[in-house]
């Protein structure tokens, strides 16, 4: 972590002014620099990216990187994208996972704890599916990219069935079999 926030924020020479007097985007630096000093583990930021530069947005995600990096956690809602190896870094923190559905031509993920059974993955997806489960139709991800298409995959033997039990991986392209 930066030992000296305001220097890395730009913010050496306007310590002397009150807040109101600072640009948006000055203000948005000094809050960095007040979440940087206060050490906390996990860091909640409400649209952290807004009144920034380029060089406060590249900022902003370096030093979210080297708080995960750390060890630490962030909780950001924005707007703006973050770096898949970011949300990774907080799923893995959280004890996280995330498990894919498709139908048709929409693919959708989903966030459950890490060995969840398919039963409760699949209630996650609707209530109607867990009370109704059957089976699940399971393929890894990087199986579904081998294979190019769920038509392939099935073709190819690349598709499992997985019972109620089944601990859903990180990855996982799931198809749940039920009946209500």
């Amino acid at each position: 972590m930066r030992a000296i926030p305001w220097l890395t924020l730009s913010l050496t020479r306007l310590i002397d002014l009150p807040l109101r007097s600072l640009s948006a985007g000055q203000q948005r630096r000094v809050s960095l620099a007040r979440l940087l000093l206060a050490r906390a583990r996990i860091w909640m930021m409400d649209e952290p990216f807004t009144n920034l530069d380029r060089a406060g947005h590249s900022l902003v995600v370096e030093l979210i990187s080297e708080h995960i990096a750390a060890g630490g956690g962030c909780i950001v809602a924005s707007h703006q994208a973050l770096e898949g190896s970011q949300i990774r870094a907080c799923h893995r923190m959280l004890g996280l996972i995330t498990f894919f559905t498709i139908l048709g031509n929409e693919a959708r993920a989903w966030s459950i704890k890490r060995e969840t059974p398919a039963l409760k993955a699949a209630g996650k997806v609707h209530s109607d599916i867990e009370r109704g489960f059957i089976k699940a139709e399971v393929i890894s991800f990087d199986d579904f990219i081998v294979a190019g298409s769920m038509h392939a995959a099935r073709e190819k033997g690349h598709l499992r069935l997985e019972g109620k039990t089944y601990e859903v991986n990180d990855g996982d392209i799931v198809s749940f079999r039920f009946n209500v």
